[in-house]
């Protein structure tokens, strides 16, 4: 398997949209590992999945992304 995915490879691995992707990004949950800087195309790391697939645990729990945000920086001190 890759080590980098583009945005649409990575959203299909849990069946999630692109734009999904991009709002985490926006609201700084789950930022790209890199970013193209000519074309702006975002890159993922498979080693980011298991983060993708936590946020989407939580948010199937009912916690919104400023709690899931709160979550993920507590967790890692």
């Amino acid at each position: 398997m890759k080590e980098k995915m583009t945005i649409g490879e990575f959203a299909k691995l849990k069946n999630i949209t692109a734009e999904t992707l991009r709002h985490y990004d926006r609201c700084h949950l789950l930022r790209p590992e890199y970013i193209d800087e000519k074309t702006g195309y975002r890159f993922y790391s498979i080693f980011q999945f298991e983060k993708l697939s936590t946020i989407l645990e939580l948010r199937q729990l009912g916690m919104s992304l400023s709690e899931i945000k709160d979550f993920h920086i507590k967790s890692a001190i």
